[in-house]
């Protein structure tokens, strides 16, 4: 018993210490991702001026360029964290076999009842280990619905009000990497409360785990 709950507890410990782990990786592929957008935007910007698109028309098409790139980036990152969650949980199903292998005591029981057994036991050792939360990679529309809004946010903000703001109603302009820095931070909040309206009244958009992290806030 007292091994059985030593198990566990290992167990749990490299799950955080892991989701911890994936929790930074995600973090800093979203920052190349965001890094890769502005750069690609700022790319085409001119070569669409170029063709002879301008207005509110050139400034979605810029966006939805420079949009590709990234989110190849961020569904790249996402696929590679999916394979590494079902390589560990197979290498947990093999270590939970060879554990029962070695515990197991030889039987006098005829071949088909040690073969029930063991299939059994494998069953209640799978059982013991936690499965990933989604098998293989799915496309999240949510997440998806919410970059693109996010951006579009973050250009509307950007021509309309760059420049304008100044320090507590002082004729003194904000800073213009504060000013961005504000900008983004006001439509990456606007994207993420649409996002998690969506994933807390939704059953089948969107990936799971993003669904139940909503539902459990």
């Amino acid at each position: 018993q007292n091994w059985w709950i030593q198990r566990q507890g290992n167990q749990s410990t490299d799950n955080v210490i892991f989701s911890r782990r994936t929790k930074t990786t995600m973090e800093y592929t979203d920052g190349v991702a965001d890094s890769d957008f502005f750069l690609t935007k700022a790319a085409a910007t001119p070569l669409i001026g170029a063709v002879g698109i301008t207005g509110g028309v050139a400034s979605v098409a810029t966006i939805l360029l420079a949009f590709v790139p990234y989110q190849f980036i961020k569904m790249t990152a996402q696929m590679k964290e999916q394979r590494t969650k079902e390589e560990r949980y197979l290498d947990a199903l093999l270590a939970e076999e060879k554990k029962r292998k070695k515990k197991s005591l030889p039987s006098m029981s005829p071949l088909f009842k040690t073969k029930n057994q063991d299939s059994v036991s494998i069953i209640n050792d799978s059982n013991n280990v936690s499965p990933p939360p989604d098998a293989g990679y799915r496309f999240d529309l949510i997440a998806l619905f919410a970059d693109i809004t996010k951006w579009l946010e973050y250009d509307v903000l950007k021509t309309d009000l760059g420049g304008k703001l100044t320090w507590f109603n002082t004729d003194i302009t904000v800073n213009p990497t504060v000013e961005s820095a504000y900008f983004g931070f006001v439509a990456a909040l606007s994207a993420q409360i649409y996002a998690d309206v969506i994933y807390r009244f939704s059953d089948d958009l969107g990936s799971k785990v993003n669904r139940e992290e909503v539902k459990t806030r």
